[in-house]
């Protein structure tokens, strides 16, 4: 195959989990130029990564609020006047229909209708995968796909991540203005998700900077996104200088900060598998999504869950009330014990 165009739009956490089948498709077809199919604000991450030749960003939503219909329309075009060997759909969902269609390939391939997430878009591919057996880590799920084209294994290997100079700078000017020690003992925690009942509470995470910076002597560092930046100040500050408000980047920005810490703590979101993808030891804190499928997957990782009746219940408003009990059954000290003992297996 010369051409091979890999579908997988969305979301952060999703499209890490999706960067272990680069190694192998580069391994099996050396001089095809792998391309990949992505919302916009993912490309700058996917175009670092080694073994993706071209990334195409296309949006409906995101393009027309934006002013870029035009260039919505000019990047559809693109996908009709471009012929590819094979598309690989990684996805599995509806909102990737018109572009399927619309993709030139001569083989079209997904998982078969009971695995992927809409089974509506299974009518566009043409060739499925296989059932698969229940149980497995969604990494290995996407790897079983290769095997449409010749690729069998289920070793996960993820490929390098060029980081620029520019970015690792920027991070490094950062921990020199907020004074932070570089051979000392740096722990990231990241309290927010996507999904509230994803998320730990905020007042455990407060709690956790504290006993991170009086029992290890270690600086915490709370990461935030865009949306949670005055809520994370906001915990910061409640932290009675304990806490360091983590810098506002961009994913491979955030791949720099995390490769300059000694430690990650955080729930079933994109930093978490980012961090565990890079390597970043981990301690993990699950409620309602299944870490047998999300999780770590290091066995030196650690992932703190309870559980209870309601567990794997994917669902983004818990209907026992406002605060889900997984995540905040899951105590600061507990986690505190987690961290030690993580760290401790690294040495």
């Amino acid at each position: 195959m010369k051409r091979i165009l890999i579908l997988k739009r969305s979301s952060f956490g999703d499209i890490v989990h999706t960067l272990p089948v680069i190694p192998h498709l580069r391994a099996k077809y050396p001089d095809s130029e792998i391309s990949w199919l992505t919302e916009p604000g993912n490309g700058r991450l996917l175009r670092a990564v080694q073994g993706v030749d071209s990334v195409l960003e296309i949006g409906f939503r995101s393009m027309l609020r934006s002013g870029r219909f035009k260039e919505y329309l000019n990047r559809l075009r693109f996908l009709l006047n471009t012929r590819f060997d094979a598309l690989i759909d990684f996805q599995g969902t509806a909102k990737s229909w018109l572009l399927i269609r619309l993709t030139k390939a001569d083989r079209k391939i997904g998982f078969n209708r009971a695995d992927v997430r809409e089974p509506i878009i299974a009518g566009s591919y043409s060739e499925h995968l296989p059932p698969l057996p229940a149980g497995l880590h969604v990494i290995r799920q996407y790897l079983r796909l290769l095997r449409q084209v010749e690729i069998e294994t289920d070793q996960i290997t993820f490929p390098e991540i060029d980081i620029s100079a520019d970015d690792r700078e920027k991070i490094e000017r950062w921990f020199t203005l907020r004074r932070i020690d570089s051979s000392g003992l740096v722990v990231a925690v990241n309290s927010f998700t996507a999904w509230p009942t994803k998320s730990w509470p905020l007042d455990h995470a407060i709690a956790l900077c504290r006993m991170i910076r009086r029992e290890l002597n270690a600086c915490p560092i709370m990461l935030a996104g865009p949306t949670e930046e005055d809520a994370a100040r906001e915990a910061v500050n409640k932290s009675e200088g304990a806490a360091v408000l983590a810098p506002k980047a961009d994913q491979l920005q955030l791949a720099a900060l995390l490769q300059r810490v000694d430690l990650y703590v955080g729930g079933d979101t994109g930093p978490t598998q980012l961090a565990t993808a890079l390597g970043v030891p981990t301690v993990a804190l699950f409620g309602p999504t299944d870490p047998k499928r999300n999780g770590p997957f290091d066995e030196r990782d650690i992932v703190l869950r309870h559980e209870l009746n309601c567990k794997n219940c994917s669902r983004k408003k818990c209907s026992l009330g406002e605060k889900p009990e997984c995540m905040s059954r899951i105590t600061p000290d507990s986690v505190l014990t987690a961290i030690r003992s993580r760290l401790e297996s690294d040495r």
